[in-house]
């Protein structure tokens, strides 16, 4: 859906194809690969078919809507015997029937009533004959809770009541706990955009915003990095029997869901681009191989938007700043620092020769021309191996940032295309750089990737 309109978009979408969702693998194993790299999103969306809720609603709550998971396990030891003499043994099985009974006292009076957390015990192995006390029994059982703090908590009771029960019969206790997703969390600015894109699709009575499950979802690892949303997609249609929840062995969806998923995150996928997400700034995104991001004067007088663009098109790959004097830029590369950039040069390009601006510009994601200089010095300041390698660097990718004078100066370079274009640039026009140009309308914010 996406792709037919790709010349409409403001910006750039990554498709995330994630395998191993149900034992919780497969988002950190893509991370590792680097899924979130070059381009690193802004913002992560994702959604699941749901059949506690109709065909038609979409559940979209801000904060917490799916719980962190965890896998525990307790092993027992005793003393193995006949069942006819019991005396004579410790039995791990008598031990455990507590242990699940005492586990269940955390909830209900260690967690606050205003919080909520799970704990069960899910599976129970010991022995395998009628008539003899085994030496070991296995729990094995699942944790669930909405932040690190209760989990933390839960966490600690769960050892002490194990390990303290155990030793009142007499039994060893081993515990483990694998603790294998984050609660999923959405971020508020997210919902607060998308919810109007999803109401024109199935109607504002039908978004539904208390949906909450204690659930796991490895989505978590996603949102921890990059602030985003995941909703539900109604898929339950009574009518037909097509209503049995999740892992039940009749659970089957109305398969008009499909359509309105795809919908609803393709509109969501729009309209992040669309409008960005942070406070509405007029700011242009000339796409090509890279990025020309011309922000017009006057738009920003906090600096909030050069920062933060600095930190989304910079600090992955590292930052230039190109200037007139040996007097400007220090601000800007204290940002970068302070941001993470790997690596940051201050370039004067006046004074520098061109060897060294050639391999300073040569891995840099964001090169960030002087806001206070003079355009017209600048642009002259960059006719020959500077432009030449401003043009490579941004053929492999790269941002070039301008701001006030500049941007303006540059954006009309861009739209004269040859007709009067400063020689200097004469590579904004190049061939390859109009017909490869995705995109040239104006979108609000500083958000380009999703």
């Amino acid at each position: 859906m996406l792709t037919k309109h790709k010349d409409r978009i403001h910006g750039r979408v990554k498709f995330v194809f994630q395998p191993a969702e149900e034992i919780a693998r497969g988002a950190q194993a893509m991370i590792e690969d680097g899924a979130l790299a070059n381009p690193r999103p802004d913002v992560s969306l994702g959604l699941h078919v749901w059949n506690t809720l109709p065909l038609g609603r979409l559940g979209v709550a801000d904060g917490p809507t799916m719980a962190g998971s965890s896998l525990w396990t307790a092993t027992l030891t005793g003393k193995g015997a006949h069942g006819a003499a019991p005396h004579l043994g410790i039995d791990p099985v008598v031990c455990a029937a507590h242990i699940i009974t005492a586990l269940q006292t955390i909830v209900s009076r260690n967690v606050d009533p205003m919080d909520t957390a799970v704990v069960s015990a899910t599976q129970v192995h010991a022995g395998d004959t009628h008539n003899v006390i085994p030496q070991t029994a296995v729990l094995t059982g699942t944790m669930r809770s909405f932040k690190t703090e209760v989990r933390d908590l839960v966490t600690q009771r769960m050892d002490e009541i194990i390990r303290g029960v155990a030793a009142s019969f007499g039994c060893e206790a081993d515990f483990q706990i694998e603790h294998r997703t984050g609660p999923v969390v959405n971020h508020a600015d997210v919902g607060n955009r998308l919810r109007p894109l999803f109401s024109d699709i199935v109607g504002a009575d039908n978004l539904d915003l208390t949906t909450r499950t204690m659930g796991g979802e490895d989505m978590s690892f996603f949102m921890t990095d990059v602030p985003g949303m995941y909703f539900f997609v109604g898929s339950a249609n009574e009518a037909r029997g097509l209503n049995y929840g999740h892992h039940h062995p009749q659970f089957d969806i109305d398969e008009d869901v499909l359509p309105l998923g795809g919908g609803a995150a393709g509109d969501g996928g729009r309209g992040v681009c669309d409008t960005g997400m942070t406070e509405p700034v007029a700011l242009e995104w000339i796409s090509g191989d890279g990025w020309l991001v011309l922000a017009e004067p006057d738009d920003d007088p906090s600096g909030a938007l050069r920062a933060s663009a600095l930190h989304k098109l910079g600090v992955n790959r590292g930052f230039a700043f190109l200037g007139l004097n040996e007097t400007t830029g220090d601000a800007e590369m204290a940002d970068m620092e302070d941001l993470g950039a790997p690596t940051g040069y201050l370039i004067n390009v006046v004074t520098e020769d061109d060897d060294t601006i050639i391999s300073n510009l040569r891995d840099v994601g964001l090169i960030m021309l002087d806001p206070s200089a003079d355009p017209r010095r600048m642009l002259d300041a960059l006719i020959g191996a500077t432009s030449l390698a401003m043009r490579d660097a941004y053929l492999r990718g790269a941002v070039i940032y301008a701001e006030g004078p500049c941007a303006s100066l540059f954006g009309a370079c861009w739209r004269s295309a040859g007709g009067g274009l400063h020689e200097g640039l004469g590579w904004i026009t190049d061939a390859r750089f109009v017909r490869n140009r995705r995109s040239g309308g104006t979108a609000c914010g500083c958000t380009p990737n999703i």
